[in-house]
């Protein structure tokens, strides 16, 4: 499902049905505002920085039209060679960014117009055809936004897209960026790890003893209620204990309130792809539950022997 540089593409010139990219794509900074990047989503997030990438993309000194893009002209425009170095320049700077290329929209067609792969075995030229669509980009795009969690050939990612402007403010392109979801999932593992290695052992230990009206409970559970408030990107936090093949609850992040669960209970749903003895921290796929489409890291939570006492989970949600 990805449309990319490393997509197959069709020929130019096997399809004459779309309209013309009417400029090559270039633009100037903008002043378009970026979100509190402490205030958004795992999507909101990647959709900002595409924002912030599409700013980037520098005019040129002459803003030429573009040759019909079917016949695979452009790249001989000096302002071609400008908006592929800004391409190149964001993907080198950005380790997620799997693939970063312009594209117009017309008739409900979609087509390159500068690949940040031009000129490699698997880039693409101006006027090929995307031969997929990624799940969730609208037709013809107005404002920056972010795909969800798709599938192709290629692999699985998320898309994040923003409106390139030229110098008059009007829309000349889209910018897409690609990430991996494996990016997303070594990411969200190892924010679980950090989290889980901010708990202390002992204390945890004294209040799975204690009970939930313990000091050590309380400062627990506001422990895990902060950790939350403070990413944004953060659903839900639990901490859990795997003992001979039960799951038992421990604490979560809403503590106190009457969706949680208590101490010691057993009835509690995780994500299949959890493992029945994390010993290390991981990260599951995407899944669907009654709270939303997400997916999940976890990170065990070790005494000073080493000995795994609990493990630590965090959810992110993907709408």
């Amino acid at each position: 499902m990805l449309c990319a540089a490393g997509c197959t593409t069709t020929p130019a010139g096997n399809n004459t049905t779309a309209t013309p990219a009417s400029m090559l794509v270039t633009a100037v900074p903008t002043s378009t505002a970026v979100a509190n990047q402490s205030d958004l989503t795992i999507r909101g997030e990647l959709a900002a920085r595409t924002v912030s990438y599409a700013a980037r993309i520098i005019c040129g000194p002459n803003q030429r039209r573009q040759p019909d893009p079917r016949h695979g002209a452009g790249p001989e425009l000096p302002e071609f060679a400008t908006v592929l170095h800004d391409l190149q320049a964001i993907k080198a700077a950005d380790p997620e960014a799997a693939y970063v290329y312009t594209i117009e929209q017309a008739n409900g067609t979609s087509r390159f117009m500068v690949d940040a792969a031009y000129g490699q075995t698997n880039g693409s030229s101006p006027g090929d055809l995307l031969t997929y669509t990624p799940t969730g980009l609208p037709n013809n795009v107005t404002a920056p936004g972010a795909t969800g969690v798709y599938t192709d050939e290629w692999g699985t990612f998320v898309s994040g897209y923003a409106p390139v402007r030229n110098s008059t403010g009007a829309m000349v392109g889209l910018l897409l960026v690609d990430v991996r979801f494996d990016d997303l999932k070594r990411m969200i593992a190892g924010e679980a790890a950090t989290l889980a290695a901010r708990i202390d052992a002992g204390v945890l230990t004294m209040a799975i003893a204690g009970g939930e009206n313990s000091t050590e409970y309380l400062a627990l559970a506001r422990q895990l209620k902060e950790m939350e408030v403070q990413d944004s990107r953060i659903d839900y936090i639990d901490i859990f204990q795997q003992v001979n093949g039960t799951t038992r609850f421990v604490a979560d992040s809403e503590s106190g309130s009457a969706d949680s669960s208590h101490l010691g209970d057993t009835e509690i749903e995780l994500p299949s792809q959890i493992p029945p003895a994390v010993n290390a921290s991981g990260a599951t796929d995407v899944y669907t539950d009654q709270c939303g489409t997400g997916f999940t890291g976890y990170a065990p939570i070790k005494d000073g022997k080493g000995a795994v006492i609990a493990v630590f989970r965090i959810d992110m949600g993907m709408e």
